[in-house]
């Protein structure tokens, strides 16, 4: 039996020893029981160096996918109610953080909520890199991130529609920090195949399936009360 409170969602790609850290910082700080799965792409040449550093429990395999359609696989796998949205460059701060996290959600009989954590600096209270939605919010919607991108404005998209809702929930006192732009093969994979400017094209085109989306989240506040 799974007991894990909450699941850890992360597509990585070279970046065995950032994925690293990540992992055995949310173990070492989270203060409840975690799965942590990470997306692993068949083709990549660090793969052997994952397999070496992290145990296979935290990590599955499959054929090159975009971040979005990663999370979205893993979202689907997942067996804990509260999904955190997490890439490879974060690393868990707080002590006792996965408690705030329930907590958060605990404000709402619905747990229709997008919590996220603080990432340091004034900017970072404004957005929310990596996040958590529930179930119940992924189930009434049919994804956890919106499929249509290939990365950009996924916390874009998310934050709007909770706002909407009034449901955007900055956890001050929690802090992941994030590392600073590395220039590395994914770096390039992301400029190689142009989807910041495939993804920005895309926003304006969509946003008549985010408006939907937030009178689904509504009804289904309303209905649950």
């Amino acid at each position: 039996m799974n007991n894990s409170k909450i699941s850890i969602l992360c597509p990585s790609r070279g970046r065995p020893q950032l994925a690293k850290k990540m992992v055995e910082s949310a173990i070492k700080t989270a203060g409840v029981d975690l799965e942590i799965i990470l997306y692993l792409n068949d083709n990549d040449p660090a793969l052997s160096q994952y397999k070496d550093i992290i145990d296979s429990k935290y990590y599955q395999i499959g054929p090159d996918r975009s971040p979005c359609y990663s999370w979205n696989l893993l979202a689907d796998q997942a067996k804990s109610d509260i999904l955190f949205l997490m890439g490879d460059d974060g690393e868990f701060v707080t002590e006792g953080w996965g408690e705030k996290i329930i907590k958060a959600f605990d404000q709402y009989p619905d747990k229709i909520a997008c919590v996220y954590p603080y990432t340091g600096g004034a900017v970072s209270k404004h957005k929310n890199p990596h996040f958590c939605l529930h179930k119940n919010w992924v189930s009434t919607l049919g994804y956890f991130v919106p499929p249509q991108f290939w990365h950009w404005y996924v916390d874009t998209w998310t934050a709007q529609i909770a706002r909407q809702l009034n449901r955007y929930c900055l956890l001050n006192d929690m802090l992941v920090t994030i590392q600073t732009r590395v220039n590395d093969e994914t770096e390039a994979r992301t400029s190689y195949f142009c989807n910041r400017e495939r993804d920005h094209w895309l926003w304006d085109k969509t946003q008549r399936y985010l408006n939907t989306d937030v009178e689904l989240l509504k009804k289904f506040i309303e209905d649950y009360k």
